[in-house]
């Protein structure tokens, strides 16, 4: 009887050891996943970050080429009414 009890004690203990190894690595597992999680969205949010600078560039650079179109459309009818003389006025820096 003492050694049937003995084993039982026994088999507890290594069941317990088990289990706390088995949650450690569980716990362990976990935390990894966590932090490839944080990394991925941290390279999410840089590449956003990326993404929104160069559509601000994008679209300066848009608005810069916009104020020389306008003109440009603006001038198109005068200058195929007077080429001749808006190139001479323009030549002399006149408009």
């Amino acid at each position: 009887m003492t050694e049937e009890m003995d084993h039982l004690k026994s088999a507890t203990t290594r069941t317990n050891t088990m289990d706390k190894w088995q949650t450690q690595r569980r716990q362990k597992v976990d935390r990894q996943a966590i932090l490839e999680l944080q990394s991925n969205l941290q390279s999410e949010i840089q590449a956003k970050q990326n993404i929104s600078e160069q559509l601000n560039k994008a679209t300066e650079r848009t608005l810069v080429l916009e104020r020389y179109v306008i003109p440009s459309e603006v001038l198109t009818p005068e200058l195929q009414e007077h080429p001749l003389t808006f190139y001479s006025h323009a030549s002399y820096g006149y408009q």
